[in-house]
């Protein structure tokens, strides 16, 4: 609980999630690659934008992108991929693997990734090679939030359009999305990435300074 103050940091960076199973005869748990639900894959194949809610980055989010047919699914559709970034910082996202510190935005787009990639699966099962645009294309970050948003970085991954929501706080002290904001920005950032994918390519900066003026809460990368 929160309310005793946040839980340590783990010793160590978490790397990656993945599946165990000692059956089929195995004497010892070795790495598998369960497969998605065909229903699940489904609907991701013909849906007009993706949206990964706020949960747990490895025990939420990573699981599930993780699995056979998820990671070639999302990558697959060219429509708007919102990232909902989660307003404190919790055990798997207090130390980053790349740097010193608590993981930043970018680093939890990259997480993403990767785990949709199943880069680091030891044997090499179904590796994809996909850049982290092709899973995530835009970020709403909660107001005051505890994890830092790079956008410098988010900008040099493809990750274009950041627009801050108006947030809360719990009974415990976390970050929270507002949430009737949350479901006005979730609009205005699928009007934000619908009209600069029809725009096309090299027009990002103009787009983005116009829509500052619209909408107070867009962060535009310089």
């Amino acid at each position: 609980s929160r309310a005793r103050g946040p839980p340590p940091p783990l010793p160590s960076p978490l790397r990656r999630v993945f599946y165990l199973s000692s059956g089929g005869g195995q004497s010892h748990e070795r790495e598998v690659l369960p497969r998605a639900n065909p229903r699940a894959v489904s609907e991701l194949e013909k849906a007009d934008a993706i949206i990964y809610g706020m949960g747990s980055l490895y025990t939420s989010i990573c699981p599930i992108v993780c699995l056979e047919g998820m990671g070639e699914a999302i990558a697959s559709r060219p429509v708007p991929k919102v990232l909902l970034l989660n307003g404190s910082q919790d055990r798997e996202t207090s130390r980053a693997g790349t740097h010193k510190g608590p993981m930043t935005a970018s680093d939890v787009v990259q997480a993403v990734c990767d785990a949709s990639n199943r880069k680091n699966s030891r044997r090499g099962l179904r590796r994809l090679s996909h850049p982290p645009s092709a899973y995530v294309t835009g970020l709403l970050v909660p107001r005051s939030g505890e994890i830092h948003v790079d956008l410098e970085a988010l900008y040099a991954m493809g990750v274009r359009h950041v627009v801050e929501v108006p947030s809360i706080r719990s009974d415990c002290g976390s970050v929270l999305f507002h949430p009737t904001s949350l479901v006005t920005s979730i609009h205005t950032i699928l009007e934000l990435l619908l009209s600069s994918s029809h725009a096309g390519n090299g027009t990002h900066e103009q787009t983005g300074a116009h829509m500052q003026q619209q909408h107070t809460g867009v962060l535009v990368q310089k």
